[in-house]
C-alpha cells in the first residue's frame, strides 16, 4: 500500500516526499541526492509542519538553513523559480557545504547531473 507523493524540493536539491505505508503509518522522508540516501524527517504528516519546520536545528541540519541565509545575503537576490543552490563539486565527489562553492542552477538539471556522477 506504500503510495509517495513528493511535495517540496529545498534550495539545495533534495526531495523531501510523504509516504502512506499502511492505514494507520505514514511519514515524510527526504532523498539526499548529495549523497545518494534516503532519511525520514519525521513519522507523522502533521508534526513535519507542527514540530519539524519550526525547530531551527532541525531546519539548519536537514535544509541547511544557515547556508541557505548566507547564500541569499552574498547573492542579494531570491531564487527564482525551478532555480536552487548547486554546489560545486558536488559533496560526494570532495566538496564543500561552504557559500564559496555555491551557484545558481536549474533544479532538474543539477539533480540529473548528481545522479549520474555518483551512481
Amino acid at each position: 500500500m506504500e503510495n509517495y507523493v513528493p511535495f517540496a524540493i529545498t534550495a539545495f536539491g533534495e526531495l523531501i516526499y510523504y509516504r502512506k505505508l499502511t492505514k494507520t503509518d505514514e511519514d515524510i522522508c527526504i532523498i539526499d541526492i548529495q549523497y545518494r540516501k534516503v532519511e525520514v524527517l519525521t513519522w507523522d504528516f502533521e508534526d513535519f509542519f507542527v514540530d519539524f519546520l519550526l525547530e531551527k536545528e532541525m531546519r539548519d541540519e536537514w535544509l541547511r538553513e544557515e547556508l541557505f541565509d548566507e547564500a541569499i545575503k552574498e547573492e542579494k537576490t531570491p531564487l527564482e523559480e525551478h532555480e536552487i543552490f548547486t554546489f560545486a563539486p558536488v559533496l560526494a565527489m570532495e566538496g564543500s557545504e561552504d557559500v564559496k562553492f555555491l551557484k545558481r542552477g536549474n533544479a532538474q538539471v543539477y539533480q540529473d547531473l548528481v545522479f549520474q556522477m555518483t551512481m
